[in-house]
């Protein structure tokens, strides 16, 4: 089932929305949250794939299995600049239920005007470029911190004038050291003034640490 919306999803809402319109996409996250069904591939979508040569691993799950994460909100084009966009694409992340298999990206598209999904069949992308989100992000800084202990040390609660850079790719070559196509992959890069840099990559698929 989806992640319950919070507050500080609000980043994730472009601000140069209309309230009104910006209103009808929170009722419709909200919606969505609520009735997510339909298993880890949702019924009757349309499947595309964007990276070749990915392995594809669909487990039949029940849906509170299922996790979503809010990955992106891309409004249309406006026709009317001075009443906004009537439409935007919503993107979330699913998390493969099954550990080392890729996730999912589901998109819908909602009309701003009304708050409800312009149709009734959303489309399941593979291997897409979803922009990290909220939930992967922690998650990444979680499992660095508990694998790798300079990580921890600079990480520590208290720890001053610490800066931590967050990069992040869905692997697409069949020859990426970092892991396999389709694999999401975070790369921290975390520095303290006179100390030296640590950088550590984590792969989130696979819920696995590598040190460059």
């Amino acid at each position: 089932m989806s992640a319950p919306l919070q507050a500080a999803d609000d980043d994730r809402i472009p601000s140069a929305l209309p309230k009104e319109k910006r209103e009808n996409l929170l009722k419709f996250l909200d919606q969505v949250k609520k009735g997510a069904k339909g298993g880890f591939i949702l019924a009757d979508a349309k499947v595309t794939s964007w990276v070749p040569h990915m392995s594809t691993n669909f487990p039949r799950v029940a849906d509170e299995q299922v996790k979503e994460y809010l990955a992106a909100v891309i409004p249309h084009r406006a026709t009317d600049p001075g009443k906004g966009p009537d439409r935007a694409d919503v993107y979330w992340f699913r998390p493969n239920p099954r550990r080392g298999s890729p996730g999912v990206t589901v998109k819908r598209v909602v009309d701003l005007t009304t708050g409800k999904e312009v149709t009734d069949t959303a489309e399941v992308l593979l291997g897409y470029p979803a922009p990290l989100t909220r939930e992967e992000r922690e998650q990444a800084i979680t499992l660095a911190k508990e694998r790798v202990t300079a990580v921890r040390d600079l990480l520590r609660e208290g720890n001053k004038d610490v800066i931590l850079e967050v990069l992040f790719e869905t692997v697409t070559s069949p020859k990426n050291p970092n892991g396999d196509p389709g694999d999401r992959v975070v790369s921290l890069r975390i520095r303290k003034k006179g100390q030296k840099l640590v950088a550590v990559n984590v792969n989130l698929t696979k819920q696995k640490v590598l040190e460059p």
